[in-house]
């Protein structure tokens, strides 16, 4: 999918992001991507007018794989615009 503009990056990135994602960079510069799978599978985790999250955070958590496979370059780009230094050296773009 690496045909997605920057700015539908951003969207899946972001979307996943509100799900529990984070997007990080680690010391060296290698972007990796992680998500709680407890609060993924959490069948009770509510966001608001959302009539099924548990069904919503996995389409979302699916658009987003689907994003990011081809695109590791680009959103490193957009975590290193948009994420926070760690003392331990890490970059991480994750909900507030």
């Amino acid at each position: 999918m690496s045909a997605l503009s920057l700015r539908a990056l951003s969207k899946a990135a972001g979307s996943f992001i509100a799900i529990g994602g984070r997007l990080m960079l680690d010391p060296e510069g290698n972007f990796r991507s992680a998500i709680d799978m407890a609060r993924l599978f959490e069948r009770t985790w509510p966001i608001p007018d959302d009539p099924a999250p548990f069904e919503h955070r996995r389409k979302v958590a699916r658009k987003y794989d689907a994003a990011e496979r081809g695109n590791e370059g680009r959103l490193a780009s957009l975590v290193a615009a948009k994420g926070t230094h760690t003392p331990n050296g890490w970059l991480v773009w994750e909900a507030a």
